[in-house]
């Protein structure tokens, strides 16, 4: 009887799941190669509305500290009287 080496049990392991992984790269690639997307997204209304929500974000997040800022003021005047 021949033991086969730790080494070939591993390799026999991982073999499908690198076959798989090939597999699936190569038709990710033909698929997207074949199927464009859709046209009717439009970059500039998607870039308008990403910059925007992130002004509303900024914003938001000024009007947060400066009311933080504020309170924590209040709080250390108080304690200091």
């Amino acid at each position: 009887m021949s033991e086969k080496k730790p080494s070939e049990k591993v390799e026999k392991k991982r073999m499908p799941y690198l076959n798989g992984f090939i597999v699936g790269i190569v038709i990710g690639i033909v698929i997207g190669w074949w199927f464009k997307p859709p046209a009717v997204i439009s970059v500039e209304d998607f870039k308008l509305a990403t910059e925007q929500g992130f002004n509303n974000a900024k914003d938001y997040s000024r009007e947060e500290l400066a009311e933080f800022a504020e309170e924590l003021a209040r709080k250390l005047r108080e304690n200091k009287n």
